[in-house]
């Protein structure tokens, strides 16, 4: 299984100096059939795809992380629920490669905070 069609970045913009991605969903992808089946909730090691795939849109190049610094899942993503996201990134660029900085969101409620570093 593969994490090819998970999520698609339907928009993004620099605002306020950062960038704001907004991004959908599959429902239907095959990784909710096994996490949990009955209940799909998005495993979180998806989160940090959709998050380094946005970084690497940003910075026009392939990103892997290196060091994550803090990673908390501060609420489940659900897919029939959340299906619309949103990723707001602070990136900056360095000699230590592109250190970011954000949240996942869907509306007000937050779902992921992350400070990493990747290369």
């Amino acid at each position: 299984m593969g994490l090819a069609g998970l999520f698609e970045i339907t928009g993004f913009r620099r605002q306020d100096g950062q960038w704001v991605f907004d991004i959908r969903i599959d429902p239907a992808h095959e990784v909710f059939g096994g996490h949990f089946p009955g209940m799909p909730v998005m495993p979180g090691v998806c989160s940090m795809y959709i998050i380094r795939g946005c970084a690497a849109q940003a910075c026009g190049r392939k990103l892997a992380y290196d060091t994550v610094k803090e990673c908390k899942f501060v609420s489940s993503v659900l897919p029939a629920r959340h299906s619309r996201l949103k990723v707001v990134l602070s990136i900056g660029e360095s000699a230590a490669g592109v250190d970011i900085s954000g949240t996942m969101a869907c509306g007000d409620e937050t779902m992921v905070k992350i400070k990493a570093n990747l290369k």
